[in-house]
């Protein structure tokens, strides 16, 4: 461990679990491609439209036994 690294962890170590677990998902993060915001727009718009589908009564739930049933059955086809 380089002296850099082993005083940070040193400073890391004196802050809260939840600080601490702040500073691990900024780090993953940074591991991460940019994100286009362009698809996570289109992503947000999806999931409104589905829930207001649900809400609308458009669209109906599934249980995690049927959609689990389906793709078995898909799969053995």
């Amino acid at each position: 461990m380089t002296p850099q690294v082993k005083r940070i962890l040193d400073e890391v170590n004196k802050l809260t679990p939840y600080e601490r677990a702040e500073i691990i998902d900024l780090i993953l993060d940074s591991f991460d491609n940019p994100v286009d915001k362009d698809v996570e727009k289109a992503w947000v718009d999806e999931a409104k439209r589905r829930l207001a589908a649900y809400r609308n009564g458009e669209t109906g739930l599934k249980s995690e036994e049927e959609v689990f049933s389906s793709l078995v059955s898909d799969n053995k086809e």
